[in-house]
């Protein structure tokens, strides 16, 4: 498929779309050359040319949002080159517009004022990532629900991995009562956004994750059906899982980053012998209820 303007607008700003609203949820960024490189090996595209075509997919993809969800924060600032994490100076009038400021407008400002432009960009990007919508705004804006992006192909098997297999029904129940109700687990989380199965870098799956504007928590949960050996099991995946979501956080170099917490959720009692090796490595421990 050649990168016409019509086939770049046809088939190539949905996908796109779609995997900037990922990065948005893995609190991360999509560069050209990733974006390039999925169209190409995915989608069918022969060849792109220079990143500019791409930015005009950006402008495109954003301008059918705002025409459904005018107030939706700027999903095309996730766009970035491999050198900078900063958005390129096409985005200016998006940020003219959403600040009410025409001054964004001009290039020269952006550049000579490059610590507000950061700024400002930090902003909406701190949005962009606390926004809920994201899934329904695709929903409307295409006709078709959002789709998880399919794993990273490979053939090493070390563990679980991306396939969950002979998850029991009450880890189910407990691992979807916790992404229900992040109140219930602390009242601080209430706004909180929470994902469950959230796929890490390291391709182990995090059974809840809770986001919220300056502190992230991810949450292992062992039920009823857990034993003593399960649950120590438990305590030692909240301590990998919170060093890779940190090690994830560091991609970003944009902003201040989120707290990283790690919490066990069973249904019995933690193991005296746990106790003390939970609370050297900071995992909070909740005894939830027995559903």
């Amino acid at each position: 498929m050649k990168s016409t303007k019509e086939n770049l607008e046809k088939h190539a700003i949905k996908p796109i779309t779609s995997w900037l609203i990922d990065a948005a949820k893995r609190r991360t960024n999509l560069t050209y050359g990733e974006a390039k490189q999925r169209l190409l090996d995915e989608i069918g595209f022969e060849r792109i040319g220079g990143a500019y075509r791409l930015g005009g997919c950006c402008d495109m993809l954003m301008k059918k949002i705002h025409a459904s969800y005018p107030d939706a924060p700027l999903l095309n600032t996730l766009m970035v080159s491999k050198k900078n994490p900063y958005p390129g100076f096409g985005i200016r009038y998006f940020m003219a517009e959403k600040f009410n400021d025409n001054r964004f407008a001009n290039e020269d400002f952006c550049k000579t004022n490059k610590k507000l432009w950061e700024q400002k960009v930090d902003d909406d990007i701190g949005e962009v990532y606390a926004y809920q919508n994201w899934g329904t705004v695709f929903e409307e804006v295409f006709g078709e629900k959002l789709q998880s992006p399919p794993p990273p192909q490979g053939t090493e098997k070390d563990g679980e991995t991306f396939r969950r297999s002979g998850e029991g029904p009450n880890h189910k129940k407990l691992r979807l009562w916790v992404q229900d109700n992040p109140a219930k687990i602390d009242p601080a989380f209430t706004e909180f956004r929470a994902e469950t199965e959230f796929v890490l870098e390291s391709a182990d799956r995090v059974d809840v994750v809770f986001f919220g504007p300056e502190k992230t928590v991810v949450v292992e949960v062992k039920s009823i059906d857990s034993n003593d050996a399960d649950i120590r099991r438990g305590v030692f995946q909240c301590i990998k899982y919170r060093a890779v979501m940190e090690a994830m956080t560091e991609m970003d170099a944009r902003r201040t980053k989120p707290k990283i917490k790690a919490i066990l959720v069973t249904q019995v009692p933690l193991p005296k012998d746990l106790k003390p090796i939970a609370r050297k490595n900071c995992i909070r421990h909740i005894q939830a209820p027995i559903l």
